[in-house]
């Protein structure tokens, strides 16, 4: 295991925040604006204009303009289009920083986010990453109703401790609501994995940037919150949770997912037979949802033969029979 060497605690080390946008002109200020407000100082803001034809590359350059020694505006040659994967690669290549983290530009960040995830890594110094819990923000809006619709990831792992590979993997690729929303990365760890694959345009782009990192690396798990993940109807996410699309989009995903682990020599047993199963579920969404309810029957029966007497048992089978 690496152990990091620690920084000298006099210094602030440069903390590389990479925002890359497309059309999002309506959010990206607060996504800076809560930057600009963070207790923790030594930072650099590069934001990546990735083809948008509304107002954001306007808002971001004013913001180069203003605040030209902490944010760099950049976007890809011809103001082409390049995907999710190439933007945040750009910005990756420019970084200066010691440490990577990534605003998308609909979202927001608390004011001592950088300062607690930067605290964690320094204070771990085998963890390549740190990772905590986002809340998916639908209150952004104003109205009353959407509070209720509030929440924080609950993560299915021992939290506020280093974890060793592959579990956070395991986690996050098991629960569509773990995904690792808000992470703080050495920049050299990002560098020896490659960064993002280009390939990957738009969803799963960060699964498969985690998954290189989640499959090998010890990770600090926060059970803290300092990311607000909104949650609108123009978001790459939500659009793509349109059924088939959805589901074509994580075969892929899983596919490259597969060959990764094969590629790399990754005999991990536990994350190849779960990519397996996914891989099944995926292909198999109406089998799976069968299986997953027989499984929850036997369980139900389990509970009732402990919990309730022997006659009553004997009565439910009975009255089952006559239904069926």
């Amino acid at each position: 295991m690496t152990i990091f060497k620690p920084l000298d605690s006099d210094k602030n080390p440069l903390i590389t925040v990479i925002t890359i946008c497309l059309n999002q002109d309506d959010y990206v200020e607060e996504a800076i604006e809560s930057v600009l407000a963070q207790s923790y100082k030594s930072w650099e803001l590069i934001f990546i204009n990735d083809g948008s034809t509304d107002q954001s590359g306007e808002i971001a350059k004013d913001y180069a303009r203003r605040f030209p020694e902490k944010i760099k505006y950049l976007q890809h040659e011809g103001h082409q289009n390049r995907g999710m994967s190439a933007s945040r690669n750009l910005a990756i290549e420019n970084a200066g920083g010691e440490f990577i983290t990534f605003l998308d530009s609909d979202d927001y960040f608390f004011p001592n986010k950088l300062e607690q995830q930067l605290h964690h890594l320094l204070s771990n110094p085998e963890a390549v990453m740190v990772c905590s819990r986002a809340q998916y923000w639908h209150s952004w809006t104003g109205n009353p109703e959407d509070r209720q619709g509030d929440f924080v990831q609950n993560f299915k792992i021992e939290l506020d401790t280093l974890i060793e590979a592959p579990a956070i993997f395991m986690m996050f690729l098991s629960d569509k609501h773990a995904t690792l929303c808000d992470v703080l990365v050495r920049k050299e760890i990002v560098d020896e994995v490659g960064g993002y694959e280009d390939s990957f345009w738009g969803m799963h782009e960060d699964m498969v940037f985690h998954s290189k990192i989640c499959l090998k690396y010890p990770v600090y798990v926060s059970g803290d919150c300092w990311y607000r993940y909104r949650q609108h109807s123009e978001s790459c996410t939500y659009v793509s949770f349109d059924g088939e699309h959805h589901r074509e989009a994580r075969g892929i995903f899983l596919s490259w997912l597969k060959k990764y682990l094969l590629n790399e020599g990754l005999y991990i047993q536990e994350a190849t037979q779960l990519v397996e199963s996914e891989i099944w579920i995926n292909n198999n969404p109406k089998l799976a949802y069968y299986r997953d309810r027989q499984v929850l029957k036997k369980v139900l029966r389990d509970i009732l033969k402990i919990v309730l007497p022997k006659r009553t048992n004997e009565w439910l089978k009975n009255q089952w029979r006559h239904k069926h």
